[in-house]
C-alpha cells in the first residue's frame, strides 16, 4: 500500500482535511450500498445501476466537525479509494517540523497544506514548502499543493498566493517534477473530490504521466488563477485531473 505524506505549519487544516476526506468516501460508499439495495428491491428495465455512478451531491455541501486539536505527534489514516485501491496517509504536526525529513523516504506521494486565511504564515509557509521540493527524494515525487481553508471570511488574495508560492513557475518548470494545486475548503468539502481522484493515481502508480496535467484552473493557458467566492457555482477553482 502506497503511503503519502500530509505536511503544512500549524493550523494549515490538516487534521480537518483528513477527516473530510473520510467522510467523503463513507458517504460515496453508503450511496453505492443504498443503491445496490434500491436496485436488488425493484430490479425493473427502467432501472440501472453502476457502481461507478458519482453521487449526486453539490461539491462543498458537507461539513465535518471543525473542532480539532493540533498535532503534536504523527497520525496515520488508511483511505480506501475507487477501484478498490487503498493509500495510508501519514500526517506529520507541524510542532515536529525539525523531523520532517525523517519521514522523506519511505513516503510515495506527498501534500503541503497552506491556509489561505492566515496572512502571517504565508511567507513561512512558502519557506518550507519549497525547502522539500529542494529535497531531490521529494522533488520527483508527486506532490499536491493544497491552498486551504478558502471558506474563510478573510482569504489571501490570489495574486499574493501566486507570488509567495510563485505558481506561475512551479507549474511552467519541469524541473519541479509532478506537481498540482488545488483550493479547496476542508471544513465545507469543496474540491475535496478532486483531491480523492488525485490520490486515485497517485495510490495507483506513484506517477503521473505527461496526459496529467498540474492544476491550476481550466481556460487560463496553464496559468494559476483562483476564483473568489463571488463567482458561481458552476466555476471550477481547479483544472479536471485527467483520468
Amino acid at each position: 500500500m502506497r503511503t503519502g505524506l500530509v505536511l503544512g505549519l500549524d493550523g494549515a487544516g490538516k487534521t480537518l482535511l483528513l477527516r473530510q476526506l473520510i467522510a467523503q468516501v463513507v458517504r460515496k460508499q453508503k450511496t453505492v450500498l443504498e443503491r445496490i439495495v434500491a436496485f436488488a428491491s425493484n430490479p425493473c428495465s427502467t432501472c440501472s445501476y453502476s457502481p461507478d455512478k458519482d453521487e449526486e451531491f453539490k461539491d462543498g455541501d458537507y461539513v465535518v466537525d471543525p473542532n480539532t486539536q493540533p498535532s503534536v505527534g504523527v497520525e496515520h489514516w488508511s483511505l480506501p479509494l475507487d477501484g478498490g485501491k487503498a493509500c495510508t496517509l501519514r500526517e506529520v504536526g507541524g510542532q515536529l517540523l525539525p523531523m520532517w525529513p525523517s519521514y522523506f523516504e519511505s513516503c510515495h506521494f506527498w501534500l503541503f497544506l497552506v491556509d489561505a486565511s492566515n496572512a502571517t504564515q504565508l511567507a513561512a509557509a512558502a519557506i518550507e514548502f519549497f525547502s522539500i521540493l529542494s529535497v531531490d527524494e521529494m522533488k520527483y515525487k508527486p506532490k499536491l499543493l493544497v491552498i486551504n481553508q478558502i471558506d474563510a471570511s478573510f482569504v489571501i488574495d490570489d495574486t499574493i498566493l501566486q507570488t509567495y508560492l510563485c505558481l506561475d513557475r512551479l507549474l511552467a518548470e519541469p524541473d519541479s517534477g509532478p506537481v498540482q494545486i488545488v483550493k479547496t475548503s476542508a471544513l465545507t468539502g469543496e474540491n475535496v473530490a478532486q483531491i480523492l481522484k488525485w490520490l486515485g493515481h497517485a495510490a495507483s502508480s506513484g506517477l503521473f504521466s505527461g496526459n496529467n496535467p498540474s492544476i491550476g484552473l481550466s481556460g487560463f493557458s496553464g496559468r494559476y488563477r483562483t476564483l473568489g467566492r463571488q463567482n458561481s457555482a458552476s466555476d471550477m477553482r481547479v483544472h479536471p485531473i485527467v483520468d
